[in-house]
């Protein structure tokens, strides 16, 4: 991978003093390469297929991460490649990587825009912001923090307000398209996986081995959330999340969204034994 950028002067003039600066350094160029790595993630990584993800940026097989700075104006610095250790605790593909024949999916020409600078509002620094710790949810250790990483980035995406059946109701509009059927669809299964998963790992200290769910489906569904919710932004050109919270509002308010969440709430308030209060929108 190859980009241009800016590193300080005086970083670079206190290169090979310490172990420590030199891999300030390379850990500043990697963390500009996976930037880049995010909208690779994106197209092409799956939780369902945890092969075809990438090695973090720079890593080499040894464990080493490696840079190669090339300067491309006037300096007495040559071109000079930096390698160390600088991540003790990593993660490493073992079986194929990712085979980028293309690079397109849905929302992947508004991620350009964003990352190029064409855009830059409080929804696009949500945005980033996300991808990125998606992409710590790839490289982490245990399918319990993979998957309550992603629960906690799409609340931070969308900067949910409240608790229970509001929050749930809220994210499901976010998720539906416009579309009712879809709307309960969506409402039921985000309950399930919030309720029957993220709840038990939080509140009951269970791993994924005591609950009746598969671990990659599940992170493999909030992450589409994530996707679903970048692609929505994508159409909509949200600036900021006030804007997306009245979007999903206008759906609560509709009479057949309302018939809808009532139905899930009631089913839900039945089969568990609890009177559900049903939200006001």
């Amino acid at each position: 991978m190859q980009f241009e950028t800016s590193l300080n002067y005086k970083d670079l003039l206190k290169l090979n003093k310490t172990i420590k600066h030199n891999s300030y350094v390379v850990d500043q160029c990697i963390s500009l390469a996976e930037h880049a790595m995010d909208l690779v993630r994106y197209v092409h990584s799956s939780f369902l297929r945890k092969e075809f993800t990438p090695n973090p940026a720079g890593q080499m097989e040894d464990g080493f991460y490696t840079v190669n700075i090339i300067p491309i104006e006037y300096t007495h610095l040559k071109s000079f490649e930096l390698s160390g250790i600088s991540r003790p605790f990593s993660i490493s593909n073992n079986w194929l990587g990712p085979q980028v024949d293309h690079f397109y999916a849905e929302g992947i020409d508004y991620l350009s825009t964003i990352y190029s600078g064409d855009i830059e509002n409080d929804m696009t620094a949500h945005i980033v912001s996300a991808l990125r710790s998606c992409r710590q949810s790839f490289y982490a250790l245990g399918s319990e923090s993979q998957f309550l990483n992603l629960i906690f980035t799409l609340d931070g995406l969308t900067e949910a307000d409240g608790t229970g059946w509001r929050h749930r109701t809220y994210l499901a509009a976010l998720l539906c398209n416009k579309c009712p059927n879809r709307f309960e669809k969506v409402l039921k299964r985000y309950d399930e996986l919030y309720c029957d998963v993220r709840n038990k790992l939080v509140h009951e200290g269970k791993d994924f081995y005591q609950i009746n769910e598969e671990p990659e489906q599940a992170c493999e569904e909030i992450y589409n959330y994530i996707k679903d919710i970048i692609k929505l932004v994508s159409h909509e050109l949200f600036s900021d999340t006030p804007s997306m919270k009245a979007y999903a509002e206008s759906l609560l308010k509709r009479q057949d969204f309302k018939d809808k969440y009532i139905k899930v709430i009631n089913a839900a308030s039945l089969d568990r034994g609890k009177n559900y209060q049903i939200p006001v929108w």
